[in-house]
């Protein structure tokens, strides 16, 4: 198997992005606007994609501007910190991640993939926590573990993997569309 993770053989797996999480977290406009991109991504390339809610009748529902996005992929209620349990289903072998918060559910749905022998990467630029010091512990305890933390580009042009793919023209698009926005 290639070291590479592919559109078709991955599952994007956005962790708890709601309304009364994201505004909380650091860098909160960065990271809707990082998911918001790599989502575009995902959908315009047909990915598995799954949404997990925590309490979602306390903590609300998946952020507007996602939910939009994903208004076709039912959001899975969870009670647990990790959303492995609440994937009831045959996943593929590798899984992205995406959400928040990075030190609690990010990092136990990572390690319970990595117990099931998953290839999990976590993009670091579209997790995050309420304390910019948990947010690092986490990711650097992930690495340290064997997840691979890797930013939204690097991941994108990654599964491209070559300037020639089909869907390039437009992916590239979104992922300037959303630098210029994050910048601006």
């Amino acid at each position: 198997m290639s070291w590479r993770f592919t559109f078709e053989r991955s599952l994007v797996l956005v962790i708890d992005m709601q309304e009364r999480i994201v505004p909380a977290v650091s860098n909160a406009d960065w990271l809707l606007n990082q998911a918001i991109a790599f989502i575009r991504v995902a959908r315009m390339m047909q990915m598995q994609t799954v949404v997990t809610q925590q309490v979602p009748e306390k903590l609300g529902n998946t952020v507007a501007p996602l939910l939009a996005l994903l208004h076709d992929v039912p959001p899975k209620p969870k009670t647990s910190f990790s959303a492995a349990d609440a994937l009831a289903w045959r996943i593929p072998n590798d899984v992205i991640i995406l959400g928040v918060e990075t030190h609690v559910c990010v990092r136990q749905t990572a390690f319970d993939f990595l117990e099931q022998d998953k290839r999990v990467t976590v993009l670091a630029d579209a997790v995050s926590s309420i304390s910019p010091h948990d947010h690092h512990l986490g990711l650097e305890e992930m690495r340290r573990r064997g997840v691979r933390v890797t930013s939204m580009q690097a991941l994108v042009t990654e599964m491209l993997g070559d300037a020639h793919s089909p869907g390039f023209a437009e992916v590239l698009g979104i992922l300037k569309e959303h630098a210029s926005s994050a910048e601006g």
